[in-house]
């Protein structure tokens, strides 16, 4: 159990740095202070690219968190 805490740590502390990079991406989209348009890189891939971590890492810490309570009623029941 220690060591799902500590994974539940990890990706909480790793998701919260990829909402925080997400928020600040979409606030230079808007602002246009950093304008990153080359050809393989763009303000907008980031955007995807930290959002779709964000939200992955997000489905994981859900999964991480209720999965001991799913199992914990299915054999108690």
């Amino acid at each position: 159990m220690s060591t799902n805490i500590k994974i539940i740590k990890w990706l909480t502390a790793i998701a919260a740095i990829a909402l925080m990079m997400t928020w600040c991406i979409g606030v230079n989209i808007e602002t246009g202070w950093i304008v990153l348009n080359s050809s393989f890189i763009s303000n907008n891939v980031l955007l995807t690219l930290f959002g779709g971590i964000c939200t992955g890492l997000a489905a994981v810490l859900t999964e991480k968190i209720y999965k001991p309570e799913l199992f914990t009623e299915q054999y108690l029941n």
